[in-house]
């Protein structure tokens, strides 16, 4: 995941890989979103040890590719297809 962020592209085709990515990892472990939700069921404070990956994900291209988008860019569009 760490090499899509980082990619020299534009943030719609991140966010387009980064979709890619998932959608595969869930067609390969299709259990993993019921582990994932039951986890944080049993163990919220958990999901603050996550907050590191947050902190190295905001020191990325990424990070400064969403903070400014192109000129007259609509990232909702992106999404939503439209």
């Amino acid at each position: 995941m760490k090499e899509i962020i980082n990619k020299l592209t534009s943030l719609r085709g991140k966010i387009v890989s980064l979709i890619d990515h998932d959608f595969e990892m869930f067609q390969q472990y299709p259990h993993l979103c019921n582990f994932i939700h039951s986890e944080l069921q049993r163990d919220p404070e958990r999901l603050l040890e996550s907050v590191h990956m947050v902190k190295v994900l905001k020191q990325t291209v990424f990070e400064r590719q969403l903070k400014r988008p192109p000129d007259g860019a609509k990232p909702e569009k992106w999404i939503i297809g439209t």
